[in-house]
């Protein structure tokens, strides 16, 4: 599933960006390395050199290049400007950060790599791949509402698990944990999805009436489906690194809390009885406590190494867990979790 595998399949041209800072002619090796090991520089339209110290190192890291079969297309130092910041699951998310100006990109651009170049190896997409029309045709009168977490502490969430909602004929409707008093109102389920709550535990803590909303809409009945971020504001607190321990909803017992190492990472799977296996992906920096005596939803298989573990928590309406799905491919689940029941349903 990585961007090359992907650009491999699709038969996509593939622009190389090698990290250079104090990089000597060795760089070389490593650009052969990669190339190879993606199957040959036939994938390969390009490369950029990015992070170089200096004018004359690009120039020494170019000659040493001269000799691949692939180009060089343009030779980036570091820009102050352009440096993206990061935390502990990754990248800075792009709704905390400021965008670029597209002049100052372009200025940049024509500055440091070579446009002619890049264009005529690169020619327009829709020119040279063709691609199927994916667009969906989505229900013009909803027969559910399904209030959705987004703001800056909870906006994991793949684009295509909400389409795969409103196909379904569901309305998204967007509420704030953050910003927002209560959870909105007439709305059929519930979904929180992951994100940095732990950034934003104190905030999220004292929104009193916004945990009290969420605790009563779960404990109402609501269809609820939590994961990860979603499982953490659900349970009685989040205790944070520095050994802060914040109130949270209190709908799953026990505390979540922030941890220095990796908890789980990477593709896992699960069997489920009458419904097949389910695939999903765990990512995080923290942990239930109360996973080992209370978790009750499901067994996780690890896919690397095949160890399996109890994981996540539910009640009659209640889906939490610290795994993410890909909805389309868990179809039949997340449709008995969140009560969507159409006569087919549909396949992205």
């Amino acid at each position: 599933g990585s961007t090359m595998e992907i650009a491999r399949w699709l038969g996509w041209p593939i622009l190389l960006v090698v990290p250079c800072r104090n990089a000597g002619r060795s760089i070389t090796a490593a650009i052969n390395g990669f190339i190879a090991e993606a199957g040959g520089e036939e994938l390969f339209s390009g490369i950029i050199l990015n992070q170089v110290n200096t004018e004359s190192h690009a120039e020494y890291l170019r000659k040493a290049c001269s000799t691949l079969e692939v180009p060089i297309l343009g030779a980036l130092p570091e820009i102050p400007e352009l440096n993206w910041p990061e935390r502990h699951l990754g990248l800075q998310p792009g709704v905390e950060q400021k965008l670029a100006d597209a002049n100052e990109l372009a200025e940049i651009a024509e500055k440091y790599f070579d446009l002619n170049l890049l264009v005529k190896k690169f020619p327009a997409l829709s020119a040279s791949v063709k691609q199927k029309n994916t667009q969906h045709s989505t229900p013009q009168n909803f027969s559910k509402r399904i209030a959705v977490a987004q703001d800056e502490a909870f906006h994991f969430y793949y684009a295509a698990n909400l389409e795969w909602l409103r196909q379904q004929g569901a309305e998204i409707v967007s509420f704030s944990p953050l910003h927002d008093s209560h959870v909105p109102e007439n709305v059929d389920a519930l979904l929180l999805g992951g994100g940095f709550p732990e950034v934003f535990a104190e905030k999220i803590s004292t929104n009193k009436s916004m945990l009290s909303s969420l605790k009563k809409t779960v404990e109402s009945g609501m269809p609820t489906y939590a994961e990860c971020g979603g499982l953490m504001i659900l349970a009685e607190s989040m205790k944070l690194r520095s050994g802060q321990n914040l109130a949270m909803a209190g709908v799953i017992p026990g505390m979540v809390e922030m941890t220095k190492r990796l908890q789980h990472f990477g593709y896992c799977k699960i069997a489920l009885p009458e419904k097949g296996e389910v695939r999903g992906h765990e990512f995080h920096y923290s942990q239930w406590s109360a996973e080992t005596n209370r978790a009750n939803l499901w067994d996780v298989t690890r896919h690397s190494t095949g160890n399996f573990r109890k994981e996540g928590f539910r009640t009659a309406n209640l889906h939490a867990s610290y795994v993410h799905l890909y909805f389309p491919q868990a179809a039949s689940l997340i449709a008995e979790i969140l009560r969507i029941y159409p006569k087919e349903l549909a396949k992205c």
